[in-house]
């Protein structure tokens, strides 16, 4: 699955994780499946972190600038 570069990260992060998950249906080895589950919840943690991150950026982005000193 190609993800766009202009996908912010944790949608970037959120596909792998579902990527993993749809390998993993595929797999018939228990344990590797197990682990690729895993993978994917790693992946799931990893992309509530960067949306946690980039809505503190957009929020600091939205703030108005404070007035001027002349």
């Amino acid at each position: 699955m190609a993800v766009s570069d202009n996908v912010p990260l944790s949608g970037r992060y959120r596909a792998r994780a579902e990527e993993c998950r749809r390998i993993a249906e595929s797999l018939h080895g228990p344990e590797t499946r197990l682990k690729l589950l895993r993978i994917a919840v790693d992946y799931d943690l990893m992309a509530m972190r960067a949306a946690a991150f980039e809505l503190q950026q957009a929020d600091e982005l939205a703030r108005p600038l404070p007035p001027q000193r002349r």
